[in-house]
Formats: C-alpha cells, sequence, structure tokens
C-alpha cells in the first residue's frame, strides 16, 4: 500500500508544474502598443506581417513555479499545426498589468477588462496552488477521501483560453455557484471542461443544477439538468447594425484620433492604429501583384523584395527608437516610423501596378529623334 501511495505521489508532484500556468489571448494584454514589448507583435512568430483576412491566433502563456523551458515543452511553438504562444513569467505579468492600469486611468481609458484580467490571473494561480496543494496532501494520507455536493450554477461564460491535458486540448466553461444543496464546496466559481473544438456542453445563461464529486482527480461532474430558461437574446434592429468603414473612412478616423491624442499613451495607441492600417493596405497591394505576376519566377522574385524591405523597415525602426530607449515615447516613434515606411512602400508598389505592360522599360528614355 506504501508503494503504491508512493507512486501516486511521485506522479502527482511530476505533473506539479503543468497545473502552474494559464494561457491568454494576445489581446488580454491590452493595447499593443503597450504589450509589444512585453510579448512582441500579435502575428505567428515565424511570419514578418500581421494575419489580416486569416484566423492567426497568439496565444500568451503566464507561468510560475516552473522554468521557462518547462513551459515551452509543455506548450511548444508549432509552425506545421499553426499554435504560436508567448511566455511571461507570472510576476513579470502582474507588473505588467498594474503599470498598464495606473497609466490608462491617468489617460482616462477605460481599464476594467485589464483590471479583471489581472483579477482573473490572480485567482487562477491562488486556485491552482490550493489545487495542487489539496493533490500532494491527499496523495500523502493513507486514503483517498471525496467529497460528494451538488449545486445550482449559472453559466457564465467560455474562457478564451484552452490548454493541455493528459487527454488533449480542453476549454473551460465558467459556473457562478448559486446555492451549495448538499456536501460542502466553499468556491464562488467553479470550471467545466470540455474538448477544444466540441459543441459547449452547457448554455451559456442557463441555471442547471449540478451533481459533482471532488477527489484526488480533481472536479467529477456526475450529472446535471436545467432548471430554468434562459431569456432569448433580442435580434438587433437594422438601425443597430454600423455600417462598415471604407478604408478612406477609417484611415480619416484614425488621423483624428491621432491629431486629438494628449497624453503619451494615448499617443502611442492611435500611432499604433494607423501602423496596422497601413500594413492591412500593404498587403492588399501585395496580393494585386502577387496575382498579376507572369510566372513563378516573377512571383519568387517579388516575395524575396518585400522579405528583404520588411527587415529593412525593422532595422529602420529599431535604429530611430534607440534614440529614446527605455522612455514612453519608444512605441511612438517606432509606430511612426513603420506607419510612414510603409505608406511610402504602398506608393511605391501602386507605380508598379499602374504602369503598363512592360515595367521593366518604365525608367528607359525615349529613343531621340532625328531630323530627316
Amino acid at each position: 500500500m506504501k508503494a503504491f501511495i508512493a507512486f501516486i505521489l511521485f506522479g502527482l508532484l511530476a505533473t506539479v508544474s503543468h497545473a502552474a500556468d494559464m494561457v491568454l489571448p494576445y489581446n488580454a494584454f491590452g493595447p499593443q502598443s503597450a504589450s509589444y514589448e512585453l510579448i512582441g507583435w500579435p502575428w505567428w512568430q515565424w511570419e514578418s506581417c500581421n494575419c489580416e483576412g486569416r484566423e492567426c491566433a497568439v496565444n500568451v502563456v503566464v507561468y510560475w513555479n516552473q522554468t521557462l523551458e518547462q513551459t515551452k515543452k509543455n506548450y511548444p511553438v508549432d509552425k506545421e499545426n499553426k499554435q504560436d504562444f508567448r511566455y511571461v513569467e507570472y510576476s513579470a505579468a502582474i507588473e505588467y498589468f498594474e503599470k498598464l492600469i495606473k497609466e490608462m486611468k491617468e489617460a482616462d481609458f477605460d481599464a476594467s477588462e485589464s483590471k479583471n484580467t489581472l483579477i482573473q490571473l490572480q485567482n487562477e494561480k491562488r486556485k491552482k496552488t490550493k489545487q495542487q496543494s489539496k493533490s500532494v496532501r491527499l496523495a500523502s494520507a493513507d486514503g483517498f477521501p471525496s467529497n460528494p455536493f451538488s449545486f445550482v450554477g449559472v453559466v457564465e461564460g467560455i474562457s478564451e483560453k484552452s490548454y493541455r491535458t493528459i487527454d488533449g486540448m480542453k476549454q473551460n466553461m465558467v459556473i457562478r455557484i448559486v446555492e451549495v444543496k448538499t456536501g460542502k464546496y466553499s468556491e464562488r466559481e467553479i470550471g467545466f471542461d470540455f474538448p477544444e473544438g466540441t459543441k459547449p456542453p452547457l448554455e451559456i445563461g442557463r441555471t442547471y443544477l449540478f451533481g459533482a464529486v471532488y477527489d484526488r482527480h480533481g472536479i467529477r461532474y456526475t450529472e446535471w439538468q436545467k432548471i430554468e430558461k434562459r431569456e432569448d437574446k433580442q435580434t438587433p434592429k437594422p438601425a443597430q447594425i454600423e455600417k462598415k468603414e471604407t478604408p478612406e473612412q477609417e484611415l480619416a478616423r484614425l488621423n483624428r484620433e491621432a491629431e486629438a491624442a494628449m497624453s503619451q499613451m494615448e499617443m502611442n495607441i492611435a500611432s499604433g492604429n494607423l501602423a496596422l492600417y497601413w500594413e492591412r493596405m500593404l498587403q492588399k497591394e501585395e496580393a494585386e501583384i502577387l496575382a498579376s505576376c507572369r510566372d513563378a519566377k516573377a512571383t519568387a522574385i517579388f516575395k524575396k523584395a518585400q522579405e528583404a524591405w520588411r527587415e529593412f523597415r525593422e532595422a529602420e525602426m529599431e535604429f530611430w527608437a534607440d534614440e529614446s530607449r527605455g522612455g514612453s515615447i519608444q512605441p511612438l516613434i517606432r509606430y511612426t516610423v513603420y506607419a510612414n515606411l510603409t505608406e511610402k512602400r504602398i506608393q511605391e508598389l501602386k507605380f508598379y501596378l499602374e504602369v503598363p505592360e512592360g515595367r521593366h522599360k518604365r525608367d528607359q528614355p525615349e529613343p531621340a529623334r532625328t531630323n530627316d
């Protein structure tokens, strides 16, 4: 019996590090102008531009009580399967969010989402640390007690994160506990796991009666049933549906926001939005040129030219921004250089597309006329 318990204890301790992390989507870290220095650009790290028009998920793993190497092993970057992760140590993430919330409040921005993410992160660490502690204590006992209980809960939503388990990738539904009917359970919220990519087994907004067991395996649900009807969401009226902006309208709006920016954070965010706008416009020009290339060789040459140009743009940004190294104005400089160079490149590519066939002749002088 002791040997069996020792075996279980070793297995539990070996998997503690896998529970010492939390996966968040890239946009949970707030404005890109604030987050890029911590977690990089919001597109796949093996590409040199954004993922406009494509699904390009980037997730951030916040980890604690384990090394960076362990975290990367648990969440490897996989180009073939399009899985991209960034890694941030817990204390660095907490410091980042506290600073971001303070700066957003000073700039009179709504910091509620960042504050909620900070609270969620702190609660997740507290919860997982508590669960790990309970698991180790249970494994070191002579037996494995189980705690059956039932409760009424409201399904509040689905976490955007997904995480790896021994049974594959999972997602988590968040349930707010309204009342514990039988047994004991002290937490106000509880999770409900289901396989990633499958239909959620519970409906958001519905109230259920759950039966569950808490033992050394964690929470296991034995049954659940709906106990009230959900109020159907009202279909928005046509007048409520906003019309999509044209590129010209979007640029005009972004320029107005940039001109109206007063604080440094406002200017950083506005310049970042303009940089992303010009990147999207650039990709449209690139797509047109690729479609017009006469053969595979011409396509390869253009791609090589654009790759070299993007490397130049990145180096140019670093060069100009280094003058303000560590300063709050550094993102503004980076984004301004990024936007200016990208806008100029778009004009060059437009000229290329506008030149008639035989583009290679565009710079050749006309033949001199001779007098008869």
